[in-house]
């Protein structure tokens, strides 16, 4: 992994069945700083305008950031993105979900979902490989039922999972992306996008190091922003918020 990057696009066409994956652009990375500029560019260039949430072609990107899963404080953020159902316009959601950890740790930093399977599925990636499992025997589960038996299923209690639940399912436009440490992808109904691929969830297990191009630099930082928050914020801890 180079500067906090593990290198890689994967993307998977839940039509075709189809699994690919290429090179991360590193200048591009650079200049626009994280997955969530080369998503939005990604978006603008090949999402059509007249592509609705629903529809087959509509992309669900899971992506990750160059600090996500490093020593830097409250690194363990990803972002969903898609076209939001609620709105019909663009849609992003941000939340702490160790998938996307554990996705970066397998070799991706960004995941690019397409298509529509024809039964439900879940993803299943781990360490350089992607696989499209079937999910008919978990579709109807709440999303931390959904993702215990998918690891159990595999073997994998270590991996982290975000799931949908009912709603997605059923196309609630409000629905969200849960991961199974609790944490909501809650904003612009995405989990409907989910659930209209017929996708339940996407399970992740890497055990590839994320390095920083800097990392005494960055300990140091990171040592910084503690002291400051323990100084500046102790009131919280002390009187609460």
């Amino acid at each position: 992994m180079a500067g906090g990057y593990a290198g890689k696009i994967l993307t998977v066409d839940l039509s075709d069945g189809k699994i690919s994956e290429k090179t991360l652009d590193l200048s591009l990375a650079k200049n626009l700083i994280g997955c969530l500029g080369i998503a939005s560019k990604i978006m603008l260039e090949e999402l059509d305008p007249s592509v609705k949430p629903f529809d087959p072609e509509n992309k669900l990107i899971l992506a990750t950031g160059p600090l996500t899963g490093s020593t830097a404080p409250a690194a363990n953020k990803s972002i969903i993105i898609s076209r939001s159902p609620l709105t019909n316009i663009w849609g992003e959601s941000v939340f702490s979900a160790n998938c996307g950890i554990e996705l970066k740790r397998a070799g991706y930093d960004m995941l690019i979902i397409e298509g529509k399977a024809e039964k439900p599925v879940y993803l299943w990636i781990h360490d350089g490989t992607a696989e499209i499992k079937d999910a008919s025997g978990i579709w109807g589960m709440d999303t931390f039922s959904a993702c215990d038996a998918i690891k159990k299923d595999l073997g994998e209690m270590k991996a982290a999972a975000i799931s949908i639940g009912p709603a997605g399912e059923k196309l609630a436009r409000i629905a969200s992306i849960i991961s199974d440490n609790g944490r909501a992808a809650g904003r612009c109904g995405l989990g409907a996008v989910m659930g209209s691929k017929n996708l339940k969830a996407v399970v992740a297990r890497g055990s590839g190091k994320i390095n920083a191009a800097k990392p005494e630099m960055l300990d140091e930082l990171r040592d910084g922003i503690v002291e400051t928050v323990k100084n500046e914020l102790k009131a919280f801890s002390e009187y609460g918020t």
